[in-house]
């Protein structure tokens, strides 16, 4: 947490900037199509479900940018322990570490937090790309039908919530 805290420290006070401009008009119209976001809280298409996190934060805070970035920074928390966590399950605990470490330095994400229109989408397909393969993981290693009814659940469930981001998904 402390290293995801110091890498993220400086975007914190980053500005809004390109698809954020279409997030924050979505959010104040939320059932007029904006963009790629399309019509109404969940949207359409590929990016679907990416303005229904920030609807309450919207609603509480506003347009006060801090608020959303830290909710972009919790999901990114989670992401890291979930990378940390199913890597070290699927590769051993010290490569858990090392890419936890990683991720949680931002070198590998860090386009996907500086804009907000994505920043929640891609963590929430990060947690669920890594439990797909932990749950996967556990059932080649156990071979037990509810580990791989979990991995297929994630997987649409992947295909679902983070269309746009799920590319991954192929590697």
């Amino acid at each position: 947490i402390l290293i995801v805290l110091i890498s993220y420290g400086q975007i914190l006070w980053m500005q809004p900037w390109e698809d954020d401009n279409a997030l924050f008009f979505k959010l104040a119209h939320i059932q007029e199509p904006a963009g790629f976001f399309g019509s109404g809280p969940f949207g359409e298409g590929v990016y679907k479900y990416s303005v229904t996190p920030f609807i309450l934060v919207f609603k509480l805070f506003g347009y006060y940018i801090p608020a959303y970035f830290g909710l972009a920074l919790v999901f990114y928390i989670i992401a890291t322990f979930v990378i940390y966590k199913s890597l070290s399950v699927v590769l051993g605990k010290k490569t858990g570490k090392v890419a936890g470490f990683i991720y949680a330095c931002g070198y590998v994400v860090s386009d996907g937090f500086w804009r907000l229109a994505n920043s929640v989408t891609t963590s929430i397909s990060i947690v669920i790309a890594n439990l797909f393969l932990l749950f996967y993981w556990k059932f080649y290693k156990k071979g037990r039908i509810v580990w791989y009814l979990l991995a297929l659940s994630f997987f649409f469930l992947g295909l679902e919530l983070g269309l746009a981001r799920m590319h991954y998904f192929v590697s």
